[in-house]
C-alpha cells in the first residue's frame, strides 16, 4: 500500500542522496516533509488527481519546488506541467510539442475562464486501442486546427479551461460533471471542499438520482491515528480532563507504588486483571534497571508505578505529568518513610514543555504507556527532540507501551473475534475491524518511525524495538512494543551463528542445543510470534477474500501450534546463560532474537 511504497522510497533517500522524485499524489502524502524523505528538493506530482492542500507540508520549504505533471498513457504520461501550488488541480502549460484545446460539445475553442473538454494534440500521441476500433475512432479525431498535414487530437474526457495567466487548469473529469439544485459543478470541486476539514483524511462524491431529483452523496474517512495541529491543543486538555479525573479514585490496594486505576481492556472494558499488570510493572522496571541510570527524567510519571520504585535506587529522578491529580498522589505517597532519602522533583506540565529541565544532565529519559494520548507524531517529535536535549553524552531514551500500527487492524479483528458470536459472518466481523481502526483516536505508529528518528538525529542513532515481555495474552504485550533509543550506539555486532526460522526447524530444542555449545551470539530470525500469528492470518485471508464463513471457524482455521510465544525464547536463552533481545521483526507477527 501507499504507506509501505512511503517508507521503501524514503529509506531510498537517505541511502542514496536522492533529491528528486516522482511521486503519485497518494504516495507524496504518506511521506513525511520532516523525516528520511526530507532531502528531496524537487518532486513531480502526477498520475492521479490530486486533493486541495494535498501537498501544503512539502511547500512550507521555499528552497523546495514541486510541480504537477498532466497526462495519461495516450499521451505518453507528458502532457501539461506546471509549478504545484497545493491547490489541488493539475496547472501548468502544454509541453514542447504538444497543443491543447478546450471545446464544448459542438467543438468550438472557449474562451478564458470557460469549463469545457481538454483536447491534446502534437507528437506523442499513441496510436489507439488495440483491438478496439470503436474506441479509438470515439478518442482520436482529426485535428481542425492543425495547419499542414493533417494531425490527430485526443478527446481526454478531462475538464479543463485557460487561466488569465495563460496556463490551463485541469479540473476533472467530464463524467463527474453534475447539475444540482441550478448549480453545475463537478464530484472533485466538492470532494476538495470536504478533505479540506481538519477531521477529514479522505473524501469521495458521487453524483445520485432519486424521486426528489439529482443530488450528490459524499463519504468522508474521519482524520485517524493523531489529531491536526489546529486541533492538537484541545485534544491534550481533553487527555487533562479525563486524568485530573481517573487520579482522584484511589486504587483498592495498600501498595503505594501499585496504583492501576485507569488501566482498562480495549477487548473487555474492564480493568486489566491485577496479576497481569504486576508482570507488566515488573518486565518494565526490569528494563529500566538494566540502563543503570542515575539521573532519570520521566515524562507522564502517573501514579508512579516506575517513579516511585526507581527513586529509591538511583541519585536523582524528575517526573513530570500533565494530571495535576497525579502528580499531587505522587507527592504524597513520596512523604512516606520509605522514601525520605530520594531526590524527586515534581512537575505538572505538558509533555513537550521543558523549560526548567536541566539540558545535557539525564542518563535516562522515560515515556512510558503515554504516547497514545499524544495528539499527533509531530507533538511526539517534539517531545522526543526535547529529549535529546536532556540527555548527557551516552544517555537514552526509553518509550514504552507504544501501539504498533503495523498491527492495528489485527488487534480491532482479534477484539472482535473475542466479542462475537461464533456464526457471526466473517466478512461482517472484518468491515467492523477495519471501521474500528479507521476511527482509532490514539497515536498508533509504525516501528520504523522510532528508527527513522534515531538515524535523522544522530549518525550513530539507534532505535531497539522490543516486543512486551510477559506471559498474559492481553492488549498490552499482544499489540504495543517498547522502544530503547540510542544515539551514540554505532553499529551492530556481527552475530556468530544466523539462522531464518523455518516452521519446525530449527526448533527449540535444537536451539537450546546451539546455545549450549557456547557461541558468542546468536541470531534468529523471523520467529513467528505465538501471540499475533492467529490473528495476522486470519487478517490475510479476509484480505485475500478466502476466509471462512463465519467467526467460529475463522478461529478455528488460523489457530497454529507453529508459532512461539516470546517469553519461551526469553526462558530457553536464560537456562543457557544467554540474554535475549527480542525485537519486533520485519515481518508482521514475527519476531528477530
Amino acid at each position: 500500500g501507499p504507506a509501505a511504497a512511503a517508507r521503501s522510497i524514503a529509506a531510498a533517500v537517505a541511502d542514496t542522496g536522492a533529491t528528486c522524485a516522482v511521486l503519485s499524489p497518494t504516495v507524496l502524502n504518506a511521506l513525511d516533509p520532516e523525516g528520511p524523505a526530507a532531502g528531496l528538493s524537487t518532486i513531480v506530482v502526477t498520475g492521479e488527481r490530486r486533493p486541495a492542500g494535498g501537498s501544503a507540508a512539502w511547500l512550507r520549504d521555499p528552497d523546495r519546488r514541486l510541480f504537477s505533471l498532466y497526462g495519461s498513457a495516450e499521451t505518453a504520461g507528458v502532457a501539461v506541467l506546471g509549478r504545484d501550488t497545493g491547490e489541488g488541480a493539475a496547472r501548468g502549460v502544454p509541453v514542447s510539442g504538444r497543443r491543447a484545446y478546450v471545446l464544448d460539445p459542438s467543438g468550438i475553442v472557449l474562451p478564458t475562464g470557460v469549463t469545457g473538454e481538454l483536447h491534446l494534440a502534437g507528437g506523442g500521441l499513441c496510436r489507439g486501442y488495440l483491438n478496439r476500433p470503436s474506441l479509438t475512432m470515439e478518442r482520436f479525431r482529426a485535428d481542425p486546427f492543425a495547419s499542414g498535414r493533417p494531425e490527430r487530437m485526443y478527446r481526454t474526457g478531462d475538464l479543463a479551461r485557460w487561466v488569465e495567466d495563460g496556463t490551463l487548469e485541469v479540473v476533472g473529469r467530464a463524467a463527474d460533471r453534475v447539475a444540482v439544485a441550478g448549480l453545475t459543478t463537478t464530484t472533485a470541486r466538492v470532494e476538495d471542499v470536504l478533505a479540506a476539514h481538519p477531521g477529514v483524511s479522505a473524501a469521495c462524491v458521487v453524483g445520485r438520482g432519486g424521486a426528489d431529483g439529482p443530488g450528490l452523496t459524499g463519504y468522508v474517512v474521519p482524520a485517524h491515528f493523531g489529531a491536526a495541529d489546529a486541533d492538537a491543543r484541545e485534544q491534550v486538555g481533553q487527555w487533562q480532563d479525563l486524568y485530573d479525573h481517573t487520579y482522584t479514585q484511589r486504587a483498592d490496594t495498600e501498595d503505594a507504588e501499585f496504583n492501576i486505576v485507569g488501566w482498562n481492556s480495549t477487548f473487555t472494558g474492564g480493568a486489566i486483571p491485577e496479576e497481569e499488570m504486576r508482570e507488566w510493572q515488573h518486565a518494565t522496571l526490569e528494563q529500566l534497571r538494566a540502563q543503570r541510570a542515575e539521573r532519570i527524567l520521566e515524562i507522564g510519571c502517573g501514579t508512579g508505578m516506575l517513579l516511585l520504585p526507581l527513586s529509591r535506587t538511583c541519585r536523582e529522578y524528575w517526573g513530570t505529568d500533565l494530571s495535576a491529580g497525579a502528580v499531587d498522589y505522587v507527592r504524597e505517597q513520596l512523604s512516606a518513610p520509605a522514601y525520605q532519602d530520594t531526590d524527586v522533583t515534581l512537575l505538572r506540565r505538558e509533555a513537550e514543555e521543558f523549560d526548567g529541565i536541566p539540558e545535557g544532565r539525564f542518563d535516562l529519559v522515560v515515556i512510558n504507556s503515554v504516547i497514545q494520548y499524544f495528539p499527533n507524531s509531530a507533538y511526539l517529535r517534539r517531545v522526543l527532540e526535547g529529549a535529546v536535549r536532556s540527555l548527557r553524552p551516552g544517555g537514552r531514551i526509553f518509550v514504552g507501551d507504544v501501539r504498533n500500527l503495523a498491527l492495528l487492524e489485527e488487534m480491532h479483528l482479534s477484539v472482535q473475534l473475542v466479542n462475537s458470536p461464533q456464526g457471526r459472518p466473517a466478512r461482517e466481523l472484518w468491515l467492523a475491524a477495519r471501521s474500528a481502526a479507521r476511527l482509532e483516536e490514539e497515536l498508533v505508529l509504525h516501528p520504523d518511525w522510532f528508527r527513522d528518528f534515531a538515524a535523522q538525529v544522530s549518525p550513530d542513532g539507534v532505535a531497539r524495538v522490543a516486543v512486551k515481555r510477559g506471559r498474559a495474552r492481553n492488549e498490552l504485550t499482544r499489540f504495543r512494543y517498547d522502544v530503547l533509543i540510542d544515539l551514540s550506539d554505532g553499529e551492530a555486532a556481527v552475530p556468530d551463528i544466523a539462522w531464518e526460522w523455518t516452521p519446525g526447524e530449527p526448533t527449540l530444542a535444537e536451539l537450546a542445543d546451539v546455545l549450549d555449545r557456547g557461541a558468542d551470539s546468536v541470531l534468529v530470525r523471523a520467529v513467528p510470534d505465538a501471540r499475533v500469528r492467529d490473528v495476522a492470518d486470519a487478517r490475510a485471508l479476509l484480505e485475500r477474500g478466502t476466509e471462512p464463513a463465519t467467526a467460529g471457524a475463522l478461529s478455528t482455521e488460523t489457530a497454529t501450534t507453529l508459532a512461539v510465544d516470546p517469553q519461551t525464547l526469553h526462558e530457553v536463552a536464560a537456562r543457557a546463560g544467554y540474554h535475549a533481545d527480542l525485537l519486533v521483526g520485519t515481518a508482521v507477527a514475527t519476531v528477530d532474537a
